[in-house]
């Protein structure tokens, strides 16, 4: 098993305005991605993903949703793109924190992961 980055588009239409919740986009994008409705976008060992994104951003008419996942994935898992999303479903079903990393008129980047508060080192 290797970390990958991992990039989903989501069958999302709202996000476009700043006050929609977090919290609510996480639930669908979650709802969206165990009934397999993501696509792929990028799967990466580096953090290549961005351009990854703007590329895709650039043949897309509407607003898009993208949620950035750090997902374990063995060489079986990258061939299957029903295992990818059921990894990335329970990865953002645990995550804690989601910001959006990345914004403009036609598009969102949202990282969603878990972070162990416990083991955070502050001086």
């Amino acid at each position: 098993m290797e970390t990958y980055f991992v990039v989903l588009q989501l069958p999302l239409s709202g996000g476009q305005n700043s006050d929609d919740s977090n919290d609510d986009l996480i639930a669908a994008a979650a709802g969206s991605l165990r009934r397999g409705e993501a696509s792929i976008v990028s799967i990466r060992k580096d953090t290549g993903v961005a351009e990854d994104v703007r590329n895709h951003v650039k043949t897309c008419a509407k607003f898009k949703t993208y949620v950035l996942l750090h997902i374990e994935l063995s060489q079986d898992d990258l061939a299957d793109k029903e295992s990818i999303l059921h990894k990335a479903a329970e990865g953002i079903a645990s995550a804690n924190y989601e910001t959006v990393v990345d914004r403009d008129d036609t598009f969102q980047l949202i990282v969603a992961e878990r972070i162990d508060v416990n083991n955070i080192n502050v001086h």
